[in-house]
């Protein structure tokens, strides 16, 4: 049974100004395949992937920690260097 849990975060430069319209593209761990990720904590919404933040520079989505126990989130906007901020992440207590 599928386990959704919600990612979010702000993102924002080295002085802490929120930066919009980033793309977020979230990966399973280890690979270039994309990950399903959702609007919603039930998964009857598909999310893009990847997708764009807006203007308040707030990057969300659900995603289910039994398939994709581990992911990476390469985040990308010309002019900016995210290597600092780029995640692979692993479940452990997310926020349900």
């Amino acid at each position: 049974m599928a386990t959704y849990r919600r990612w979010a975060r702000a993102i924002v430069d080295e002085t802490g100004l929120i930066i919009p319209a980033v793309t977020v593209t979230v990966y399973e761990a280890g690979t270039t395949d994309a990950a399903d990720i959702y609007e919603d904590k039930a998964a009857t919404t598909p999310k893009a992937n990847p997708f764009v933040t807006g203007a308040d520079g707030i990057a969300s989505f659900f995603i289910d920690i039994e398939t994709y126990p581990e992911m990476t989130i390469v985040l990308s906007k010309a002019g900016y260097d995210f290597t600092a901020q780029n995640d692979v992440l692993t479940y452990v207590g997310w926020a349900g």
